[in-house]
């Protein structure tokens, strides 16, 4: 399949009362299936370029197409429909929610995506059946209870719940901002080979990014940073 889930032209894109343009970009694509890897030191652009590419933000000018839909003609209760429904997130500051335990963070973009559940379901039985598919996969087995709030993990362990929550439900999309900067090299392996076998089995397409180049040897296809920042910017 060719379809085009991420488009760009023209696009320019800058912060209230900014003189130029932090970033700029007269054409992108980013095909179904597609993995593409974005490098950059920290505060380079990676975490706006995301916001962009999710709908968080909207173009200044220039066209950015989500899923086959313009972004910035869609209301911003269409946007957060979009991205509930097609786009697991793995945020550099995880965002779990201190109160619940590891499966009900996990599960949480089901609770406001009926489609997202009813592909969790579909393929495990449940919701919970998919959210311990996931932990199975990225903690070993006894590491830790399911049930125990996250408040008590680790940064690694809870940048791995982080990252089963953006998985579950089959989204189209996934994009992660920085998911192995907590992980020793052992969970770090562990979860690039989770990632990607779930992405081969959903033919999901993925954007991620980070400050580390080493990992850009599991992508076939790379971008700097660079690409996409305004040339007036040093």
């Amino acid at each position: 399949m060719n379809q085009q889930l991420i488009e760009i032209e023209n696009l320019r894109f800058s912060w209230p009362g900014a003189t130029t343009p932090l970033l700029a970009c007269d054409a992108f694509s980013l095909a179904h299936g597609e993995h593409l890897f974005v490098r950059g030191p920290s505060g380079s652009g990676k975490s706006t370029l995301l916001g962009l590419l999710t709908g968080i933000l909207t173009p200044e000018s220039g066209r950015l197409s989500l899923m086959q839909q313009d972004t910035a003609s869609l209301s911003a209760t269409r946007r957060d429909r979009l991205r509930a429904d097609h786009i697991g997130y793995i945020f550099q500051q995880f965002n779990l929610v201190p109160y619940l335990d590891l499966v009900e963070n996990v599960i949480l973009p089901c609770r406001f995506s009926r489609r997202r559940t009813d592909n969790a379901e579909r393929a495990h039985g449940s919701i919970v059946a998919a959210a311990e598919y996931l932990l199975s996969h990225l903690f070993t087995e006894g590491e830790l209870d399911r049930k125990a709030p996250v408040a008590n993990l680790s940064v690694g362990q809870q940048q791995r719940v982080a990252a089963a929550r953006a998985l579950i439900g089959d989204p189209e999309i996934v994009i992660a901002d920085e998911p192995t900067s907590s992980l020793d090299f052992s969970a770090r392996e562990r979860f690039v080979d989770l990632l990607f076998e779930r992405l081969e089995e959903t033919n999901a397409t993925l954007v991620f990014v980070s400050h580390d180049p080493t990992l850009g040897a599991h992508f076939k296809r790379e971008s700097g940073i660079d690409e996409f920042r305004a040339k007036t910017v040093a």
